[in-house]
């Protein structure tokens, strides 16, 4: 039949070709299972294969295919390692187990068509489980070993959705959307250190076709990409001078124009012969360049167009931006929510109460053996002074002694001690009769209570990451409103300076206000740049400055802080050649707000300046990433807590100025008073509480302070503060106020150290901030 109406041909071609594509489609995943699978941040986990895995299933993906993927990934010289098959199994009967139970529930509910897809935050619980089951007795070796896990455990969550939005791509797609574009970017750079893991000349490789690919989209693109993939690869093993040169060449293959092709290769190896003969990189850089070079131009130049048009964004097609953004930050919530909560149920599970043997039933138990059938039965049992009760506890509680120490003697030695013999007239059987029962009993509490503390860590640790995770979801929670009215403002200021725009939008953050304007044709120049800043900061009020896009078609215009901050630091050690113990810090946070830190560790020298500045590192690392101040500083104490091998605690002194308001706010635990130098007064922010690393539950002193143009803030270690009275210091501080912060800090440590006794010397740091109003910068 279809003879005579000539289809077979067609039939047959569209068969073969439809085959073909699935062939392709497969081999294309079942390689980047293997690449990611190579990914290990601990022996026996790989969270990215184990995403890819549950985002594949979810989309109805050849479950053997991915599965032998993962584990021809997951093989070392060892042979396949547990864990990668725990992982790969619980992921593999979660998914079919969650599908079953939604079409149950969808059926329950009186749907007539149910279909089995699984929401993004099942996907991303399913592969998180993937890396915590296995991860489980990793995590019991102590806390980092905890963090690592679940740190794993989160990469894995937060990469199936995009993973799945990836997998159900279509060839034939023209344009992609934000989370499919974010799951390709995120796949690539996965597989170049996947690729890493197998022969690095090949990642490298893999590296620089990636910079060919987005060359037509501009030098920053193709450098970002080479920056981007060196970063990749440095975990797996690359140097960071080998990721720079890949930034370089990405860099110069951008420069070449979009339509002469060959000269985008010819600028990258032009760039890797450079890197090799300056920047000291292998020899193999310029034969990696040169396969890159000969695999793009050997690589149809439609396939490059599609790849590019996929990783630029642009022409999406008509799209609500504002329903977008919201549905992202929403997901996002979800996803982080549904981790909090399985990190939740995690740390319940593991609150079980010790199975600690009964001492009532021992007791019983050492009475029946030792005194039955004795003659002197009644004269020991006999009676309410319990003598013969506290005499066995007295032997149990030498047990449990002898368990907690090296157990390398028996429990009894030959020969009883005399007060035994006194109090038992068969105190020389002991040995015989209790001996045995007496050392399981020990030995068995010793575990279970040894099993109790490892559960309680564990515990302690998933109840963190619980916190921490609903911190950031709230942080997504918070709204970024659309301001149609400023917009609408913004768009006639600038039609006023006799600049044409194609679209303004106006955005207001938690924090602060931008402006986004996108050219009707031409590119943003530094000098209109300028001039539309000039005309926005007049219409609205506010100082506004170009922030990110110059040189681009659409640029972001940032709303300047009403004060500005200079800040600079002292520190001078107690002794010549011995590291300081005092670490400090000051970093810009997001929303213009400056960071000041501050950690005296206990005592001076090494031990004391890691345990400080790791410390501040952890604090700061919280911060950046908007966690609540107060939940910050309780996870980095429970950190400190749980390092069982030492008692090293260290003070926090810290300082976050909002340079919109002008508000100081000052976080103190144990450390010393803060002072505001005012015109000619000095004002006080008293510290106290207890520092971190002694107890569970700590929290700060938490004081307010509204500063002023012209205010100077000065934060010092002890050794700065007790080494001199109140009124000399402050004398001091007035004197020399007018300095700028470095030479101010500088003139504090050393005038210190002049008028303190030799004797009480400590190491000394000195923190000074300089408050001025913003039209002062000039």
């Amino acid at each position: 039949m279809l003879r005579a109406f000539g289809l077979e041909s067609k039939w047959s071609a569209g068969a073969v070709k439809s085959l073909a594509s699935g062939l392709a489609r497969s081999a294309l995943l079942g390689a980047m299972a293997v690449l990611l699978a190579r990914i290990q941040p601990a022996a026996g986990l790989a969270p990215f294969a184990l995403a890819l895995l549950a985002a594949g299933l979810a989309t109805g993906v050849n479950p053997a295919l991915l599965l032998a993927g993962c584990l021809t990934g997951m093989f070392s010289r060892e042979g396949l390692q547990p864990g990668a098959a725990v992982g790969a199994g619980v992921v593999l009967a979660g998914v079919p187990a969650a599908q079953a139970v939604r079409r149950w529930v969808q059926r329950r509910g009186g749907r007539a068509s149910p279909d089995g897809s699984l929401p993004e935050a099942a996907v991303s619980l399913l592969a998180g489980f993937g890396v915590l089951v296995p991860g489980v007795p990793l995590a019991a070796g102590g806390p980092w070993e905890s963090l690592r896990v679940i740190i794993a455990a989160a990469a894995a969550a937060a990469s199936a959705p995009f993973f799945r939005a990836w997998i159900e791509v279509r060839a034939t797609r023209q344009h992609l959307m934000p989370e499919e574009r974010a799951g390709l970017i995120i796949l690539l750079l996965c597989a170049a250190a996947g690729l890493a893991g197998i022969w690095t000349p090949l990642a490298v490789s893999a590296a620089m076709m990636g910079s060919l690919v987005a060359a037509p989209l501009g030098a920053g693109t193709s450098a970002c990409t080479g920056l981007a993939a060196g970063a990749a690869l440095i975990p797996m093993g690359l140097a960071p001078a080998r990721a720079a040169a890949l930034g370089l060449c990405g860099l110069a293959a951008g420069l070449a124009p979009p339509r002469q092709r060959w000269l985008a290769p010819v600028l990258l190896c032009a760039a890797a012969l450079t890197a090799f003969l300056t920047m000291g990189v292998p020899w193999e850089e310029p034969l990696c360049a040169l396969a890159a070079a000969a695999a793009a131009l050997a690589m149809p130049e439609r396939w490059t167009k599609r790849l590019g048009q996929w990783l630029s964004g642009e022409a999406q097609g008509a799209c609500d931006p504002d329903r977008l953004a919201l549905r992202l930050r929403a997901e996002s919530e979800r996803r982080l929510r549904a981790m909090s909560a399985a990190f939740g149920e995690l740390s319940d599970s593991y609150r079980v109460p010790v199975d600690v043997p009964d001492e009532q039933r021992l007791i019983a138990q050492m009475r029946e053996r030792l005194c039955e059938n004795c003659p002197y039965y009644a004269e020991c049992w006999v009676g309410g002074d319990n003598r013969s009760v506290r005499f066995l506890c007295q032997l149990i509680s030498e047990a449990i002694d002898w368990a907690n120490g090296d157990c390398a003697e028996p429990l009894f030695g030959p020969e009883m001690p005399p007060d035994v013999l006194r109090q038992c007239h068969r105190g020389r059987s002991i040995p015989q009769r209790l001996g045995v029962l007496l050392e399981e009993f020990a030995r068995k509490r010793r575990s279970e209570m040894k099993r109790g503390a490892v559960n309680q860590l564990i515990s302690a640790q998933f109840m963190q990451a619980q916190m921490l995770l609903c911190g950031l979801a709230d942080a997504q929670a918070r709204p970024l409103r659309i301001r149609g009215r400023q917009a609408a403002r913004a768009r006639a200021a600038l039609d006023r300076a006799g600049i044409e725009t194609a679209e303004v939008m106006a955005l207001r953050g938690a924090r602060q206000m931008e402006i986004v304007a996108a050219l009707g044709r031409g590119v943003w120049s530094p000098e209109l740049a300028a001039r539309a800043s000039v005309e926005l900061s007049r219409t609205f009020g506010r100082a506004y400055a170009p922030g990110e896009g110059v040189g681009g078609r659409e640029i972001k215009f940032v709303r300047l802080p009403r004060l500005r901050a200079s800040a600079s630091a002292s520190c001078h050690s107690r002794q010549a050649g011995v590291p300081s113990g005092d670490s400090h810090a000051i970093r810009s946070l997001e929303g213009d707000r400056l960071l000041l830190m501050l950690s005296d560790g206990m005592g001076s020298g090494e031990a004391a300046a890691r345990e400080s500045a790791q410390t501040l590192r952890l604090l700061g690392q919280f911060l950046a990433a908007d966690v609540p101040k107060s939940l910050a500083l309780e996870t980095v104490n429970e950190l400190m807590l749980a390092r069982t091998d030492s008692d090293m605690f260290a003070t926090v002194d810290l300082c976050v100025i909002d340079l919109a308001s002008g508000v100081a706010e000052f976080s103190k635990l144990a450390a010393c008073r803060s002072l505001i130098v005012r015109r000619e007064e000095v004002l006080t922010v008293e510290g106290g509480r207890l520092p971190l690393g002694i107890l569970e539950g700590v929290r700060p002193s938490v004081c307010r302070v509204q500063l002023e143009p012209g205010d100077v803030v000065v934060m010092a270690s002890d050794g700065v503060m007790e080494a001199v009275d109140e009124e000399t210091l402050a004398r001091l501080l007035i004197d020399h106020s007018r300095q700028p912060p470095e030479m101010l800090a500088e003139t504090i440590v050393t005038r210190v150290e002049q008028l303190a006794d030799p004797a009480r010397r400590d190491d000394m740091t000195a923190l000074c901030a300089r408050i001025a109003m913003r039209r002062e910068a000039g």
